[in-house]
């Protein structure tokens, strides 16, 4: 076991070191957007700009290693990224804040829901409480909410705008971005069923973020396509990427478990992942699988320091 932590934690310092290098702004967040090279030419940044979602998973890496490798000095590390993103992203929303997409879509109060994390929040106030971040969480739920009652088919954008009230509008064809479900919006599923995994939290266990109504599609045409239309409810192509599942593997498993052991054993099964897995152009789909299935037999659960832990490390550190 010790042996297979350390080859992790030489695994982690790599790629944090080559993301610190590499990829780290002047403001404390992190370009989102890197191309290899090749013989002729090194690597180099594509897009400058931030990623929030990119951003906030850095931070609680962090937090995670720093317990599993019993080096709790990286917390502040982590602090200092938390904080960045903060006064980087934070847009004012009623009388508290929530996170735009990046630096790049504050001006115009562009959001991206799959980027609410709330399971990261009861930490992110721990190493940033001035932050507010439990505040964010309970922002992040009455969000979903309006998203839901701006969409009659139940399904959420990828990205939209908000007010500074809190209202949400969608966004039509803008730079590239719209307001269809798809490879964004599916993520949301994930991250509310984890926030009750981890927490409990009650929102998060509530369906809130309504998983049902993709039971009710799968009951219905036995598979989901990879782009809807949110307000119509029709799908807008024929694809499918096992990404989806892995993303809606956990949420099932809490409120449609019949269907959450279909999953497992059909679209999940090693007989669909196998294909591709030495597929370069499925990255995406193996790491959301990935995600899903650690998230459903409880690796994520047992590898994720709680708050307490949290606190008690910055107390003796």
């Amino acid at each position: 076991m010790r042996a297979a932590l350390l080859e992790d934690e030489n695994a982690f310092d790599r790629i944090f070191n080559w993301t610190e290098n590499n990829l780290l702004r002047d403001d404390g967040m992190y370009s989102w957007r890197w191309h290899p090279g090749d013989e002729s030419r090194p690597g180099w940044i594509v897009d400058e700009n931030t990623a929030t979602d990119a951003d906030q998973d850095i931070a609680l890496a962090l937090i995670i290693a720093a317990r599993a490798f019993d080096r709790p000095e990286l917390l502040s590390r982590a602090a200092q990224i938390i904080t960045a993103i903060r006064t980087g992203t934070g847009i004012k929303v009623g009388d508290s804040w929530f996170l735009s997409a990046g630096n790049w879509a504050n001006d115009q109060r562009i959001m991206n829901i799959s980027y609410f994390m709330p399971y990261s929040y009861p930490l992110f106030h721990e190493l940033d409480p001035s932050g507010n971040w439990l505040e964010v969480r309970s922002t992040g739920y009455e969000i979903l909410s309006a998203l839901l009652r701006m969409s009659p088919s139940n399904l959420f954008p990828d990205f939209n705008f908000i007010d500074k009230n809190g209202h949400v509008s969608p966004i039509i064809d803008l730079d590239g971005l719209d307001s269809d479900f798809s490879f964004d919006a599916m993520r949301i599923y994930w991250r509310v069923a984890l926030d009750c995994i981890l927490s409990p939290h009650l929102r998060a266990c509530s369906d809130s973020a309504r998983i049902s109504t993709i039971h009710d599609i799968i009951a219905e045409h036995g598979q989901v396509f990879s782009r809807y239309d949110i307000f119509t409810g029709e799908p807008l192509n024929d694809l499918v990427s096992l990404s989806f599942y892995g993303s809606f593997l956990p949420g099932m498993r809490l409120h449609h478990p019949v269907l959450a052991e279909s999953i497992l054993n059909s679209e999940l099964s090693m007989e669909r992942i196998s294909p591709i897995l030495n597929d370069p152009d499925r990255y995406y789909d193996l790491n959301w699988i990935w995600f899903g299935l650690a998230a459903d037999n409880g690796l994520i659960k047992d590898m994720t320091p709680d708050p307490q832990w949290v606190r008690q490390a910055v107390v003796h550190n």
